[in-house]
């Protein structure tokens, strides 16, 4: 739940700063929440805000 809601926020037109991003979700910093992103996305959330697609719960297979 956490993470499908930073995918969320990550969308948001305004500009992303990765630790009150992190602190919506309920991680414990922003360390943590990069970590579990990767985990579950095999990529960083800066590399998926530039690629995401229309529809943010959509993860690019490589």
């Amino acid at each position: 739940m956490r993470f499908q809601k930073a995918l969320r926020l990550i969308r948001q037109p305004e500009n992303i700063h990765w630790a009150d991003i992190a602190y919506a979700c309920g991680y414990y910093d922003q360390a943590h929440f990069i970590k579990e992103f990767h985990a579950f996305s095999g990529q960083t959330p800066t590399k998926y805000s530039l690629t995401a697609s229309m529809h943010p719960s959509h993860l690019p297979m490589f």
